[in-house]
């Protein structure tokens, strides 16, 4: 299961919220339900994957053919797409056909992650059609621990576990500098707050 923020990073971050009464091991669990919670919202995971497959149908929006014959291919399981392996193409019940890589090319968007593909070449003859193409490919960004993910899904997972642990885990929100205790009952900040980091990532279909 992902974990897209540290325990040490949340401990040090200035989250307003009472951590003191979870028990040992209880908060990780509470990053990790935080991480999957923004998988599910964003239909796509950020954690590191080799040899992701996938299998994305012509004539829709998951494999678009171009008027000029290029195809965009969008994966929908993993994000940032980092390298391409291979990518076939066949209609139903035909042998598949192997796709030069040197034809294929990783789309970033505007943060540098590939967003993408784009298959070079004149496939019209299959605008249309129902035919299927495989892309097997390495996605998610490279990273070893939680403090390697970028700074924005980091901080996503930062408010998205604040606001589980005000709303499901009781935990009380500690006033800023006062020491007290605050009402729990406004407990929507915190995720408006993550979703807003995650939109700009969010698969759009």
């Amino acid at each position: 299961m992902p974990q897209y923020v540290s325990e040490t990073e949340l401990r040090e971050s200035r989250m307003g919220v009472d951590i003191s009464k979870l028990l040992a091991g209880e908060l990780v669990r509470w990053i990790e339900k935080a991480s999957d919670a923004i998988e599910d919202e964003a239909h796509l995971s950020f954690a590191p994957q080799d040899g992701v497959v996938e299998r994305l149908r012509g004539g829709g929006n998951e494999a678009i053919v171009s008027r000029d014959g290029d195809v965009y291919l969008y994966p929908k399981r993993s994000h940032p797409i980092r390298e391409v392996k291979s990518i076939t193409v066949g209609a139903p019940g035909e042998v598949p056909v192997s796709v030069p890589l040197a034809d294929v090319d990783v789309v970033p968007d505007e943060t540098g992650d590939g967003r993408y593909v784009q298959v070079f070449g004149d496939y019209r003859h299959l605008r249309g059609g129902r035919v299927n193409w495989t892309i097997t490919y390495d996605g998610g960004y490279e990273a070893a621990t939680p403090d390697d993910y970028p700074s924005w899904l980091r901080s996503c997972a930062l408010e998205w576990t604040a606001g589980l642990l005000q709303r499901r885990g009781a935990q009380a929100i500690v006033l800023e500098g006062s020491g007290g205790i605050a009402d729990t009952s406004n407990i929507g900040k915190h995720l408006e707050t993550a979703k807003g980091y995650l939109d700009h990532k969010k698969r759009r279909f």
